[in-house]
């Protein structure tokens, strides 16, 4: 008979990042790979110089950003159409399933970024950042114009 410990505290020391289904780096901090955390996680995420990731939603899952360096661009909403940039200091709620691209414009500074979920849902402990992101068929949404009609530059533009 397996014996069950009780649940303590756990101390995450920075390991290697690695890179996520989205293309991005991550740190691995608090999931149920590192600490056992069955309901909670808490990652960092850094997205490099004129980086982005690919288009992408979060199933079953509400997501909220602390962005801690950088300046980050996002688009998001239905087709990707809507825009909002997001500065030191910032914090950002996605809703579940809420389609979303985020990028880095600068040539120069990193983005870094805190992620917490929660990972209340069928079938998925709090398993490490991007396992449960789910590529949509954004591919088809290709544009280089913004919503108002202006040109995207071409690391504004979507992919």
């Amino acid at each position: 008979m397996e014996r069950q410990t009780a649940p303590t505290c756990v101390r995450i020391e920075r390991s290697p990042e690695y890179r996520g289904k989205q293309g991005l780096e991550y740190f691995a901090g608090v999931c149920a790979q590192t600490t056992g955390s069955q309901k909670l996680c808490l990652h960092l995420v850094t997205i490099p110089p004129l980086a982005r990731a690919k288009p992408h939603l979060h199933e079953s899952h509400e997501r909220a950003v602390y962005l801690l360096s950088g300046e980050a661009g996002r688009w998001y909403g239905e087709h990707l159409r809507e825009h909002m940039w997001l500065h030191v200091g910032d914090f950002l709620y996605i809703p579940a399933n809420m389609p979303h691209l985020p990028y880095n414009a600068s040539d120069s500074v990193p983005c870094v970024g805190v992620i917490a979920r929660d990972c209340l849902f069928v079938g998925h402990a709090s398993a490490c950042p991007g396992e449960r992101s789910s590529p949509s068929a954004f591919d088809s949404h290709r544009r280089t114009r913004g919503p108002a009609g202006q040109a995207l530059s071409m690391s504004h533009q979507l992919p």
